[in-house]
């Protein structure tokens, strides 16, 4: 079961970073108070992908610990 998850999650990296790298154009990124100009898409899109699996880990964390 785990070297499938293993598996997996090495796919779904890989299509992430493919992904990214076909879109380099420049982009704004407005969150609330805080603004990103002319920033790569490539950039982004790792930053928001980056961001998804550190929430999913802390989300698993404590059932982790407890176990």
């Amino acid at each position: 079961m785990i070297t499938f998850l293993l598996i997996l999650a090495l796919i779904v990296a890989v299509a992430a970073v493919v992904f990214a790298l076909q879109n380099t154009d420049p982009v704004t990124v407005s969150f609330f108070i805080w603004q990103f100009e002319d920033k790569p898409l490539a950039l982004i899109l790792l930053l928001a992908l980056a961001a998804g699996v550190i929430i999913g880990l802390l989300t698993i964390l404590p059932g982790a610990v407890r176990n």
